[in-house]
């Protein structure tokens, strides 16, 4: 059976509100529901308990610098061993394919403004927007070359990735740009959260049969 709900949306800049009727397909609902089940994992891991911190920033010669120690490889492979599911494009919970969902049978200017920032923040390139960190004819904060590293490196250890992505920065990963594709990791990580977090939220007033649920705006939408 499809989840059928009310959402009332609150205006903040005027107080205005709007109650639409949604009605998601069951395997749709499941689709989200496995989404939050896997993001949960997320909290369990030693790289989201201990916080989730920048680890370089960009010199003023243009050059980036380590800032923070990087977590331990164990880390980090137990973190993109949970990340699967959620970040590589062919999964069926796949982070945008997860967004698709919720913007495709929720369809109201806010609900859709707060997941365009979402989905902006969990890009490779949202961080274009402050400093671009290219190395010969590759820019490093891109999900082209988050792709390279974690296909050619961490994931399959795909040659030909593997071997595109040693052409600009050489045969070993640098630690300065590593760094920068944790700090990806980690901004995708926190959208995820952000997500997950709306799709319990969703949860719980259908578990409950309450009265339509009030989403307030934030100024910025």
């Amino acid at each position: 059976m499809p989840k059928n709900f009310y959402l009332t949306f609150t205006a903040h800049e005027t107080g205005t509100t709007e109650t639409v009727s949604v009605k998601i397909p069951d395997n749709e609902w499941q689709t989200l529901l496995d989404f939050a089940r896997y993001a949960d994992q997320l909290e369990l891991t030693e790289f989201v308990r201990a916080g989730i911190d920048d680890h370089c920033e960009m010199t003023a010669d243009g050059s980036l610098r380590v800032t923070n120690p990087l977590p331990p490889m164990v880390q980090l492979r137990e973190l993109l061993h949970v990340l699967r599911p959620l970040i590589l494009e062919k999964e069926r919970t796949y982070y945008s394919r997860v967004t698709g969902i919720l913007q495709r049978y929720i369809d109201h200017r806010l609900w859709l403004g707060f997941l365009k920032g979402y989905a902006r923040s969990f890009r490779a390139d949202n961080s274009q927007q402050f400093f671009t960190v290219k190395v010969r004819n590759l820019v490093l904060n891109s999900e082209e070359a988050l792709n390279l590293w974690l296909n050619g490196y961490e994931y399959h250890r795909d040659p030909d990735k593997r071997s595109r992505l040693a052409l600009s920065v050489g045969d070993e990963i640098t630690e300065e740009s590593r760094a920068l594709f944790v700090d990806i990791i980690g901004a995708k990580v926190e959208a995820i959260l952000e997500v997950r977090d709306l799709v319990r939220w969703l949860e719980d007033g259908c578990k409950v049969n309450v009265e339509p649920r009030e989403f307030r705006s934030r100024g910025a939408i």
